[in-house]
């Protein structure tokens, strides 16, 4: 008696089945981590936004302690950045002499579960 070469149909229906298990559960991770990389994404270009709006606001400048005010921004479009609004917010609690100064600032985006904001508050002092 010769002996058969090949698979039945029925080893060929289980593999398939069985690559088509595995394909699929790789897509899965494959979508998630780029759902993953696009909120890193957005999140970092917000954090640079924010940085460097508190680099600007670091330079030597006697008014930013006396006038806050004059350097506040309300919300709106980031130039260049679309996707993006920015708000700045200075006070001074002791106006004049005090030589400090609350500084916040805020970045809005659209994300996928509707609109995510990060927020950095700090003091910068005068001495």
């Amino acid at each position: 008696m010769m002996k058969k070469r090949g698979f039945s149909l029925i080893e060929i229906v289980i593999a398939i089945g069985l690559l088509t298990i595995v394909m699929s559960a790789m897509l899965s991770i494959f979508s998630q981590g780029q759902r993953y990389l696009r909120k890193n994404r957005v999140g970092t270009i917000a954090g640079f936004l924010i940085q460097e709006k508190l680099e600007e606001l670091s330079t030597p400048d006697p008014s930013l302690f006396s006038d806050p005010n004059s350097f506040n921004e309300v919300r709106a479009d980031v130039p260049g950045f679309t996707d993006f609004e920015r708000e700045v917010a200075v006070s001074s609690p002791y106006l004049g002499d005090s030589g400090l100064a609350f500084l916040r600032v805020t970045v809005w985006w659209q994300g996928e579960t509707g609109e995510q904001t990060r927020t950095v508050e700090t003091v910068k002092a005068d001495y």
